[in-house]
């Protein structure tokens, strides 16, 4: 509560400094608030283009025996799996399935100034990631609730995020990438906190990042809780020190919207600073 009566000042002296216009917003969250999106089209990670499910071992259904394996692999500029190689796994009954598997796996290969590069040391966990993003976020949120240090909660949401379940659907010539209702759960309350993190760092950028694939995810999803009125409202400040004023404006107006279905008081701290976002739009 202390470092948010202190962002609530912080609000309230930088009207005065403020510059107007909103420049390099990228998000869809408000429609009104839209810009055209840059996206660095020379620069891109290895894009899935055909990941196949390891097939279950015979012995290992025989023993009834189930288990996870870790794979670290090389993606070549051809997007061909190279090098793969088994980190851990719980049964080895598991790794040549795994191997095979991985090895059949075709990519986008990653570009570097629009030129195709080798990528290295790339993972992927065969056998239920999702349930590995949980327990991260889950011991995120204790030692949230402990005060542990951020860093050491950053670095249990950002392992998580990589788990995220998603599965690469294909129909005929297109490649459609399709996210569990867990998994956008999961990006959802784990981005909330992680916005949460970045923020108290008083690093907008990233906590608007965060906070706004959260929302975004909720709104996929279908998912309500009383959460987001504190994403909006922390969404609101990251944007309002970024001066991108609609943003700021449509995540306190949201922000009122819940705050008054779930019966919360609205800030007072923010109603200058609210009022200051809108005469900018």
């Amino acid at each position: 509560m202390k470092k948010l009566l202190l962002l609530l000042s912080l609000l309230l002296a930088t009207n005065a400094s403020a510059h107007s216009g909103d420049t390099g917003e990228h998000t869809h969250i408000f429609s009104q608030c839209e810009t055209k999106e840059k996206i660095d089209i020379l620069n891109q990670p290895p894009v899935p283009l055909k990941l196949n499910a390891p097939k279950y071992p015979r012995r290992a259904q025989e023993r009834g025996v189930e288990g996870k394996v870790l794979v670290e692999y090389d993606v070549d500029v051809e997007g061909k799996v190279i090098n793969p190689k088994v980190i851990w796994s719980e049964h080895e009954v598991f790794d040549s399935s795994a191997l095979k598997t991985v090895s059949s796996w075709v990519f986008k290969p990653a570009l570097e100034n629009g030129k195709p590069i080798l990528s290295k040391g790339l993972a992927r966990k065969n056998l239920d990631e999702i349930t590995r993003a949980g327990l991260l976020y889950l011991k995120a949120s204790s030692l949230y609730r402990v005060e542990a240090p951020n860093e050491e909660i950053k670095s249990l949401l950002i392992e998580s995020k990589q788990y995220y379940e998603e599965k690469i659907v294909q129909f005929e010539e297109e490649n459609v990438s399709v996210k569990s209702v867990t998994s956008m759960k999961l990006q959802s309350f784990g981005g909330i906190l992680l916005g949460q993190m970045y923020l108290d760092e008083s690093n907008w950028a990233k906590a608007e990042e965060e906070l706004s694939e959260a929302i975004l995810a909720s709104l996929d999803s279908g998912l309500k809780s009383q959460r987001f009125y504190q994403a909006y409202l922390q969404l609101g400040m990251a944007t309002y020190y970024q001066q991108k004023w609609c943003l700021a404006a449509k995540s306190w107006e949201k922000a009122k919207i819940l705050a008054n279905e779930y019966q919360i008081n609205f800030p007072e701290q923010l109603d200058e600073p609210f009022k200051y976002a809108q005469s900018k739009i």
